[in-house]
């Protein structure tokens, strides 16, 4: 079987601040564009995909496996907590690029818009990716 799922026992507390209501407001409830990760490469910004949602479960893909956990956000600062993932194989750049993608999810500490992007960033204040606002998905 090439999908072998992977599961996480998440916490069932999820902190969403408000410190920063307008900021929380233009991240969650979005579907965003991954545009780059550091040191990933070409990415094909058409088949990746973050959602936040208010309650904060993430849901997130750069093109190959998915990702899902939850998020703590409070004011600017956000942090991703174990995430669970899908295990297909893909070709070794995509692999590569999942990779960084999760090291940047894992050393994100906080968020911040910039010329309409949303930018995750270190606890050095280095940016660790780029979204770009994707578009809305239709009710089912």
């Amino acid at each position: 079987m090439r999908r072998m799922w992977m599961m996480a026992i998440l916490g069932a507390t999820v902190a969403i601040g408000t410190g920063n209501a307008k900021a929380d407001d233009q991240l969650t409830g979005i579907n965003w564009n991954i545009e780059s990760v550091e040191d990933a490469g070409t990415i094909d910004t058409g088949q990746t995909s973050l959602r936040i949602e208010p309650d904060g479960k993430a849901a997130t893909t750069i093109g190959c496996n998915r990702m899902m956990g939850t998020a703590t956000i409070d004011g600017g600062k956000i942090t991703f907590g174990p995430m669970a993932a899908t295990r297909m194989a893909c070709p070794p750049p995509l692999m590569k690029q999942e990779q960084l993608y999760g090291a940047a999810l894992e050393a994100t500490r906080s968020y911040k818009f910039e010329d309409g992007m949303l930018l995750f960033v270190d606890e050095n204040g280095a940016e660790v990716a780029r979204f770009a606002k994707g578009a809305e998905l239709s009710p089912q």
